[in-house]
């Protein structure tokens, strides 16, 4: 049958507004949900931006930092939190406009200006077609 499992909750809740009346969010086994980005640690922000660089996926990275830092410290992270942390990294990388469409037509602008060849074809599938 395997191990029993004994599973706890927390049960100072208050009902009304339904949320833990101390105001920490925790979950099965009294385990903490970071949710907002306050509840971050340097480690975990640094671990999360590094994951930014190379397009790591919202549930990667969840499960990245419970790997490293989740087990141990006996907290979990949610999607909404990780996918705000990775747009706001990326925003700092990259900037808003991170497939930079305007600054590739101006360079293909000046490509011309400077009697150079710059053409743009779009396919029915909505891809750029090399000229």
């Amino acid at each position: 049958d395997g191990p029993e499992i004994s599973l706890t909750y927390p049960t100072n809740f208050c009902l009304e507004h339904n949320h833990s009346v101390e105001n920490i969010c925790r979950g099965v086994d009294n385990c903490f949900i970071v949710g907002k980005r306050a509840d971050l640690e340097l480690a975990e922000v640094e671990f999360i931006h590094n994951a930014a660089m190379v397009h790591c996926s919202i549930p990667q990275v969840q499960d990245g930092l419970r790997r490293k830092f989740g087990k141990k410290n006996n907290r979990t992270y949610t999607s909404v939190l990780v996918k705000n942390q990775l747009n706001y990294a990326r925003d700092q990388i990259f900037g808003k406009d991170r497939h930079k469409m305007k600054e590739l037509m101006e360079n293909g602008n000046e490509t011309i200006k400077n009697g150079g060849v710059f053409e743009v074809d779009v396919s029915s599938t909505l891809v750029s077609q090399e000229m």
